[in-house]
């Protein structure tokens, strides 16, 4: 399991630790019709609260930005206010509930077949918009789902 957060800056001077002070850095192409509002906030604000909830991050600096990329306006997000805006589209203890199950999944998954400890076998997990009550999961030794560089998989590899 893999996660990434890429601070993009912090405040003022240095990284202070006791009041964590980075922020992150997004630009977005404001939209004027509620059916795009709807959609920022049930999936632009969910991905950018989730990255700085997990990350640490307590404010999200947006940049809005023409149609030829330039910045016009900036909008600050303070990470614990974003649900507030999004109460319609989700909610943290909805989303957390999902996520939960899914790594139960996973990790119950993962485990049953015993396939944890070869690295070359890829886990693949599906959840269909279809079917929003099952999550497939398959197993595949194929390449092209295959990521770590075959010198970090070799058994000659020193730790």
């Amino acid at each position: 399991m893999f996660f990434k957060n890429a601070v993009c800056c912090c405040k003022t001077n240095a990284f202070d630790e006791d009041n964590n002070v980075f922020v992150e850095l997004k630009t977005y192409v404001p939209k004027t019709e509620l059916w795009d509002i709807k959609t920022f906030r049930r999936y632009k604000l969910l991905q950018w609260w989730t990255q700085g909830h997990v990350g640490g991050v307590r404010e999200i600096l947006c940049g809005h930005r023409d149609k030829r990329g330039i910045v016009t306006r900036l909008e600050s997000f303070a990470t614990d206010d974003i649900p507030s805006l999004c109460v319609e589209q989700w909610t943290p203890h909805v989303y957390f509930n999902f996520l939960d199950q899914l790594l139960t999944l996973i990790k119950e998954e993962v485990a049953e077949t015993g396939e944890f400890m070869t690295c070359r076998t890829v886990h693949i997990f599906e959840w269909l918009i279809t079917n929003k009550e099952e999550v497939s999961h398959h197993t595949t030794d194929e390449k092209r789902f295959q990521f770590f560089p075959e010198k970090y998989l070799s058994s000659e590899r020193n730790i």
